[in-house]
């Protein structure tokens, strides 16, 4: 008789044996290594076109890394005066390609840079290039080496990514799809702008892995405490990093599903843990955002509302622009002008400087609460075009600093052009189907997927550049054949449980509710900050269309076949610009009335030609923008710039305004120039036509998803 104990017992289940256990990691590993020879094969072989040279921006920035090179001789992280050694300064002036690190001297100690702001929020990459030189030699061609490894890391990152959505078969042919595109390539170089992208990318993956299924907490606290670290160090190689503090808070706060007794408690330590090791690992560059009070995002921000940069997200229609440019010398005129006629007299040495810092946070604050409807429509317009960011290759600004690498990349994009265009069409709805057949197996995973795409596609529109939006570029392909991969498997699911249907049904339902009223409330949202806008703008018009105007007289001077319009005497508010110390900017807000306007009006807005001074503008008014009877007059700012020279034997650059000149019909229209008298109670300067009908006035700018939409504002 059997024994009642015996029957009772559990079936032992058979295990499987140690060998097949390990076989899937050690394809893991082998995909891995695949990806890692292919991303330096393809980063190095492109690389190997610079020769001894360095990418342009990289270029320019290398002097501000120059304690790089104090590491690499094992000072440790101190400030070097490149020009008080003749072969570090050739070094860093680009002269020479490298230098023993015997050239700076034994006993040179070099100086804290715990007090210079961008060194602070580079430490890291400025740390990672010291030991990159200390390993390799001070040389530009070291660099490319540490390019290649970044490059690398950001491929097994990208694999991560594709084993998301998809299997190992699928997941591994897209990397190295991936690793050859001219999307990532381009940007290789750059060492500034491409190292951020592992760094992102692989916080986001770890967060995401975190959400696909319930965790214990242990290794929900080693995930959460790793991804914080990671984001902490990247942040210190670009500030893009701080963007997964919210998402990664959010995520640990909702949607990461715990196995804990108090799983409250549990996400509380996660939480903490995450930005303890950010805190830790990123102190350095948040002291350094804290010591220049966030001048670098100022000067993005405020460069990003140029009109050079929303024509790329195809934003516009307005009867205003805040600016044309965006160099680096007109957003600082733009902050410092705005700064004088709030009566902020702070002393502003150039960027990355305390004063430039607040004063360009004050003028974004007041750029977002004037035209809020604006800033909806760009982060929309942005994240409408996210498909598209591969193709984006082909724009010409993208190419506008001619590169040694610029004939091999084009080549390669001869290969990649079809598949690219094709994705900006088919994107988003693959975007959109991936995140739904995901959403069926691992909900919060979803979710979480659904709102970084939300973020990190947005974010962009602050300053709408290739260099800060090239790593998405994956995510179209990733949604493709997330969508094949998990349907497949969808469909073997249903032969072997035919009753997960129902299942199926439940949960596409319930993400189709979720994304339609996401979009409602972005798109509610965008309606309720231009009707907020429109109110604001409206109310200005009278301000300007009541605003006092003293006549300008003005001389004509025939000039490439037009004529230039010039003030007959210096504009009061000018008169100082010989005098004034460097940094320091005069400025006028110039009125040109025309009347009887029938096409296009070509303006040129002229100064003296100068590299840093020479804010010149060939734009063209649009009939539309007049009223009826084409009667109107547009308001421009007008600024002298005093900068100083370059070097010891050259002049201080004063600018000098020229005039404006116009020609054949515009020219007829012309009816006179003025300058606005009390231009100081403006608080803010755009560029801006007042016809004189106001219904004629367009009070809110429209982008490619307007025009897209059934009954749209385009």
């Amino acid at each position: 008789m059997t024994d009642e104990r015996t029957a009772a017992a559990p079936e032992e289940v058979p295990q499987e044996p140690r060998s097949r256990r390990g076989f899937p990691l050690l394809l893991e590993l082998l995909a891995a290594g695949m990806v890692v020879f292919a991303s330096l094969w393809s980063s190095l072989d492109m690389l190997k076109t610079y020769g001894d040279q360095v990418e342009m921006r990289t270029g320019v920035l290398l002097c501000a890394f120059s304690p790089a090179a104090m590491i690499a001789s094992g000072r440790g992280m101190r400030g070097l005066d490149i020009d008080k050694f003749p072969q570090v300064r050739d070094f860093f002036r680009l002269k020479t390609h490298s230098m023993p690190p015997e050239a700076i001297p034994a006993d040179y100690e070099g100086f804290d840079v715990r007090h210079h702001s961008y060194c602070l929020m580079h430490w890291h990459l400025i740390r990672a290039i010291g030991w990159t030189w200390r390993l390799l030699g001070i040389s530009h061609r070291s660099l490319h080496f540490f390019a290649a490894a970044l490059y690398a890391a950001l491929m097994l990152v990208l694999y991560g990514w594709f084993r998301v959505g998809m299997g190992r078969a699928a997941a591994l042919p897209l990397t190295l799809f991936m690793a050859f595109s001219p999307a990532f390539l381009i940007i290789c170089a750059s060492l500034r702008d491409f190292s951020k992208a592992p760094f992102l990318l692989g916080a986001v993956l770890m967060l995401v892995h975190l959400a696909a299924r319930p965790r214990e907490l242990r290794f929900l606290c080693l995930w959460s405490g790793a991804a914080g670290l990671v984001s902490g160090v990247g942040f210190g190689f670009r500030q893009d990093l701080l963007l997964v503090l919210p998402l990664a808070l959010a995520a640990l706060a909702f949607l990461v599903p715990v196995k804990a007794p108090r799983p409250g408690r549990a996400r509380a330590a996660a939480a903490c843990l995450f930005l303890g090791l950010f805190a830790l690992a990123g102190w350095m560059p948040l002291r350094g955002t804290r010591l220049d009070n966030g001048s670098a995002s100022a000067q993005a921000s405020v460069q990003g509302v140029s009109q050079e940069v929303e024509s790329r997200l195809e934003l516009g229609g307005a009867s205003y622009v805040h600016h044309y440019g965006y160099s680096d010398w007109l957003d600082f005129t733009v902050v410092n002008a705005h700064a004088r006629r709030h009566g902020d007299r702070t002393p502003m040495e150039g960027h990355f400087t305390p004063g430039h810092g607040r004063a360009g946070g004050r003028l974004v604050r007041e750029y977002w609460m004037t035209f809020p409807g604006d800033m909806a429509a760009r982060a929309l317009s942005a994240l409408w075009m996210l498909p598209r960011i591969s193709s984006m290759v082909d724009e010409p600004y993208v190419w506008y600093n001619p590169e040694p690498s610029a004939d091999y990349l084009k080549a390669r994009q001869e290969w990649y052009r079809p598949v690219a265009r094709s994705a900006a069409i088919w994107g988003w709805p693959a975007l959109a189907a991936a995140l739904a057949l995901l959403f069926v197996s691992r909900p919060r995973a979803a979710l979480l997927l659904g709102a970084a795409v939300a973020l990190f596609g947005a974010y962009p529109s602050l300053l709408y550049e290739f260099r800060h939006l090239f790593h998405f570029s994956f995510l179209a392909y990733w949604a493709a054949g997330t969508v094949v991969w998990q349907s497949l498997a969808l469909a073997l699911r249903l032969r072997r449980e035919p009753g997960f249907w129902r299942t199926l049904l439940r949960r596409l339902g319930i993400f189709s509710a979720a994304a339609l009223g996401g979009c409602l409330l972005l798109l509610g949202g965008q309606w309720g900050a231009r009707a907020w806008q429109d109110r604001q703008l409206h109310g200005l018009l009278t301000q300007y269309t009541e605003a006092p105007l003293d006549p300008v007289p003005v001389e004509r001077v025939m000039e490439e076949q037009k004529v230039l319009l010039r003030p007959a005497d210096v504009l009061p508010g000018l008169r100082d610009t010989a005098t004034l110390p460097p940094f320091e900017v005069g400025a006028e807000y110039v009125a040109v009335e025309f009347q009887n306007v029938r096409g296009p009006v070509p303006l040129d807005i002229v100064y003296e030609q100068d590299p840093a001074t020479n804010f010149s503008r060939y734009i063209t008014l649009p009939r539309n923008l007049f009223d009826n009877e084409g009667n109107g007059t547009f308001f421009f700012p007008v600024y002298e710039l005093v900068w100083p020279p370059l070097s010891t034997n050259e002049p201080m650059r004063r600018g000098a305004f020229r005039g404006v000149r116009l020609g054949g019909d515009a020219l007829k229209a012309f009816s006179g120039m003025s300058r606005v008298r009390n231009a100081n109670d403006f608080s803010l300067w755009p560029h801006i036509v007042i016809p004189k009908n106001a219904e004629a006035f367009r009070p809110h700018k429209t982008g490619p998803l307007d025009r897209f939409l059934p009954g749209g504002d385009g």
